[in-house]
């Protein structure tokens, strides 16, 4: 019977939450295979995937082919095939999509994945101004829906204004259980600039605009963006709540905030999450991590993989090798293991990036690699 290149996640065949047919041999190191993308000079040669050419009655039986044909394979699977067996296969796709592996957390009445998105980056450089090619950003966020991901995380200021948009026109009308978390309170002047408003007029305003915006009637998830020194921290929050009542947001939380000022949004308001820098290089945030872990809040960890600095740390890239992994699919699997209050929403412009973030979800962290990663 003909044979075929089958990739295989090592020890987490009936595991594996992504399609490789559709990437055919991405990581393929063994020099087996003899398909057109494994010759591609681009592909990374990283020891993670074993390429299996077997036989039909060797194949392992997690890939056994069902010859009646109801096999469920994943339709974004690709054809992948061998010149040397040259016979057409797919890789079955688990029946968990990619994200669900990292598990799920409450955002007061919503449940979403425990990986999200982070859109920022699919606006121009540095957040500012529209994409060239809005047809990828489209593709991007499909591609993101499709893996599992069901939170996408936006603010008003990205673009500014952009961003939102651009989520509204490629997902509306929005999937079931997608869950849209936008922000407000810093304006930008200019490129460079990033500055708090927290004065409860704008924040009105703010919140009508991401309203017609993202084309909804009211917002899952709206969370202050950040402090601002120049206007009470209560009379911002109490804005959110002002509107919170009148059925115009679902659910608040707070970005760029201290235990302190946790403890002061709480007293106001219901907060169900918080959304601070936190990564393996830069863990400021460790005491608030901790309040959120004590009161069952979700902390979304924005710069989670500490840009390419962080990516880039001796202690990064010895745990990488020895796991043969991405960096940013172990820093964002360090981030899930470090507390299961984290829900990090890593953005990126590329597919090839998104579906390596998404690998994260799936990978388990031996206590080693957490000792040696700090």
């Amino acid at each position: 019977m003909p044979g075929g290149c089958w990739h295989v996640s090592n020890g987490q065949e009936a595991d594996y939450p992504l399609c490789v047919g559709a990437r055919h041999a991405r990581n393929c190191n063994f020099g087996q295979c003899r398909c057109s993308s494994c010759a591609r000079k681009d592909h990374p040669k990283l020891p993670t995937y074993a390429c299996l050419s077997l036989d039909d009655q060797r194949r392992p039986k997690e890939f056994a082919r069902d010859t009646t044909g109801k096999d469920d394979f994943s339709e974004n699977a690709g054809p992948s095939r061998c010149g040397y067996y040259r016979t057409e296969l797919r890789v079955k796709q688990s029946s968990h999509k990619g994200a669900e592996l990292a598990g799920t957390i409450e955002l007061g009445d919503l449940k979403v994945n425990r990986l999200g998105f982070g859109a920022m980056r699919l606006c121009g450089d540095y957040a500012w101004g529209r994409p060239r090619d809005r047809q990828h950003v489209n593709r991007v966020l499909h591609r993101a829906v499709e893996l599992g991901v069901n939170l996408i995380d936006t603010a008003d200021s990205y673009g500014p204004e952009a961003n939102e948009l651009l989520i509204s026109q490629a997902l509306y009308p929005y999937p079931s259980g997608l869950v849209i978390a936008t922000k407000g309170g810093l304006v930008r002047p200019n490129r460079g600039s990033w500055v708090p408003d927290g004065r409860p007029d704008h924040l009105r305003r703010a919140i009508e605009g991401s309203l017609q915006r993202l084309r909804l009637d009211r917002i899952d998830l709206y969370q202050l963006h950040a402090p601002d020194p120049n206007v009470p921290f209560t009379e911002s929050v109490g804005a959110l709540a002002d509107m919170q009542r009148l059925g115009k947001i679902r659910h608040i939380g707070v970005s760029n905030v201290t235990v302190a000022q946790l403890k002061v949004a709480r007293s106001i308001t219901p907060i169900v999450s918080v959304q601070n820098e936190y990564n393996l290089r830069n863990q400021i945030s460790e005491d608030v991590l901790a309040a959120c872990e004590r009161l069952g809040i979700a902390f979304l960890p924005w710069y989670p993989l500490g840009g390419k600095r962080g990516l880039r740390a001796q202690r990064i890239k010895e745990v990488a090798s020895r796991r043969g992994l991405t960096h940013a699919a172990l820093s964002l699997a360090w981030l899930l293991a470090k507390s299961p209050v984290m829900l990090p929403i890593p953005g990126t412009r590329s597919i090839d990036h998104l579906e390596d973030n998404v690998l994260a979800a799936a990978l388990k962290l031996e206590p080693e690699d957490l000792d040696d990663l700090g």
